[in-house]
């Protein structure tokens, strides 16, 4: 498994996960294919390569937030939008694409371009998410052609 966050984690994780520290404003689906060929130990993958061939493209993002309702949803937002360009550039057709995201101000407009990328969509709102919070998932399936 490979693994992106903002900040070196503090917890040890298995010897199957690999986890760089990046930007997800700053990761092209090049750089994550030659990233997951490198912590599988595959030869690199050829320059230009679409490939695909991921299972999965999970975003747990989230921004640092400013305390500005508005400015911190458009950024909430702009992580998802992120990660869902990743996600139709690295998945193979039936890979799954799970992201979460606050409901507010665009999350209609989100869910609608996840629903025009992906045939299976469903927004989730854990059991454990704590009362009044605005947290959802957007959970989904397979590429569109």
């Amino acid at each position: 498994m490979l693994g992106y966050d903002i900040v070196a984690p503090k917890v040890t994780v298995g010897p199957q996960v690999v986890v760089r520290v990046a930007d997800v404003y700053e990761l092209t689906p090049e750089l994550i294919r030659s990233h997951a060929h490198l912590a599988m130990g595959w030869d690199p993958p050829k320059p230009d390569s679409q490939e695909t061939g991921f299972d999965a493209l999970v975003s747990d993002m989230m921004p640092k937030t400013t305390g500005v309702r508005d400015a911190d949803q458009a950024a909430s937002m702009g992580v998802v939008e992120a990660a869902l360009h990743l996600a139709l550039e690295l998945l193979q057709p039936d890979g799954v694409f799970v992201a979460k995201v606050f409901q507010g101000r665009g999350f209609d407009e989100i869910v609608r371009d996840v629903r025009k990328a992906l045939v299976e969509v469903r927004v989730l709102k854990p059991k454990a998410t704590r009362q009044g919070s605005r947290e959802s998932f957007i959970v989904a399936k397979g590429r569109r052609p």
